[in-house]
């Protein structure tokens, strides 16, 4: 059963007893989030305009190959899994890189059976991350995933899917003004989509979204290390009470 299907039955099940209904949204819904990247802080800039959260996908990719001796196996004889999942993930990057900015493309996750140094490994398991703003480029990349996965010579490769998110693209409206705001106030910036997810992108399914980024230093987030000059978060600060006042008076 999947994540889908389990969340389906529960709903229907509480149902019976609890009626389901549809809460009050905000007309709309304004976010002011660190970059948590380290683009602004390379352009010198202390605010940045979301264009959209990025489309993202995730896979579990597993190559089966044949466990052997690592001393009495010839290397025209192998079926080495691991070999075989190194070359695939070298060649999933170079296409990346082909395909070029902003798609970002990660292997975060990578596991060896049976993990002995004196064995040919033969099952490898790797994460696959791909982000990209425009939802064609990452069905493309995952195309070009499929493609190399069943080209892969002497060993067998499983590609499963088990993220799929829609991009959230902000309002045109509300980033003008964002725009207009920041301009008026004499300050450089740039528009940039956002990789990472956040709850505009929740929110993005409902009512019109937009969003500002101030900066990370070195890009770092989620860490002890993560930090945002006070001034660059009075800076995001002031231009979305503007943005608020504005929508509101």
């Amino acid at each position: 059963m999947t994540f889908g299907q389990a969340r389906q039955s529960a709903v229907s099940q509480l149902a019976k007893t609890w009626p389901v209904i549809e809460q009050p949204l905000p007309i709309e819904f304004l976010e002011l989030h660190i970059e948590q990247g380290p683009i602004l802080e390379e352009k010198g800039l202390s605010v940045g305009i979301v264009s959209a959260i990025c489309e993202q996908k995730r896979f579990t990719v597993t190559v089966r190959g044949q466990t052997n001796h690592a001393g009495t196996t010839p290397q025209h004889l192998r079926r080495d899994a691991l070999k075989a999942a190194a070359k695939l993930i070298c060649d999933l990057d170079e296409a990346a890189g082909k395909i070029g900015e902003p798609l970002v493309f990660t292997v975060g996750e990578l596991t060896v059976q049976p993990g002995s140094s004196n064995v040919i490994p033969g099952l490898v398991k790797f994460s696959v991350d791909v982000r990209h703003p425009d939802k064609q480029i990452v069905d493309q990349f995952e195309a070009l995933l499929r493609k190399k996965a069943s080209q892969t010579p002497k060993v067998t490769v499983q590609v499963d899917r088990w993220l799929d998110s829609r991009p959230a693209i902000m309002d045109a409206r509300l980033k003008h003004q964002f725009e207009q705001l920041i301009a008026k106030r004499g300050l450089a910036y740039m528009t940039l989509p956002s990789g990472a997810g956040h709850d505009t992108q929740i929110m993005n399914l409902k009512v019109p979204t937009a969003m500002l980024f101030v900066p990370s230093r070195n890009g770092i987030s989620h860490s002890p290390k993560e930090y945002t000059a006070p001034a660059d978060l009075e800076t995001g600060i002031t231009i979305l009470k503007a943005q608020l006042y504005q929508e509101c008076y």
